[in-house]
């Protein structure tokens, strides 16, 4: 549950941001996006966004959580949408992409797509389409199952517009 970053001349890991500002071990940081002088991430088990500002000597700031209008559930991938917004799908219940526009440390969410059930995994935006990946975890880290049928990856189109 932290943010590590290589120290300045050398090749060896640091706490950027953490040691416990994110909530317990265990929570899974996941997305992590930048949107101005903010570092975004979020937390795949406890369902939260945090904001961490980047300084101007590049430390990090304090680490805030993002109070959201609406609940996510299992956030996973994340991208920066513009100035003021984030796409965030979410791998839990049927899966979501969803549009998050920041508002200081409030979060307003706007769900753009329903319907991952192989589990969306990530979002990667080319001019106005989003493509959301599934990542079939359940085929991956489930029980074994002689029923299951192989199937390919795949990404899913969705029209967002400009940011």
């Amino acid at each position: 549950m932290e943010v590590d970053r290589l120290a300045p001349g050398s090749h060896q890991l640091q706490v950027w941001a953490g040691n416990g500002g994110f909530g317990p071990k265990g929570g899974v940081l996941d997305g992590i996006s930048v949107l101005g002088n903010r570092l975004f991430v979020n937390t795949l088990k406890t369902n939260k966004l945090f904001t961490v500002p980047i300084e101007a000597d590049g430390k990090a700031g304090a680490i805030t959580e993002v109070k959201l209008d609406h609940a996510i559930h299992n956030p996973d991938g994340m991208r920066s949408f513009g100035k003021e917004s984030v796409l965030i799908v979410e791998g839990g219940g049927k899966g979501w992409l969803s549009r998050i526009k920041i508002v200081g440390d409030s979060g307003q969410v706007t769900p753009l797509k329903e319907g991952y059930p192989d589990g969306a995994v990530s979002v990667t935006v080319v001019g106005t389409t989003a493509y959301v990946l599934e990542g079939q975890l359940s085929a991956l880290f489930g029980p074994p199952d002689p029923q299951r049928v192989s199937k390919p990856f795949h990404a899913t189109a969705v029209e967002v517009g400009n940011p």
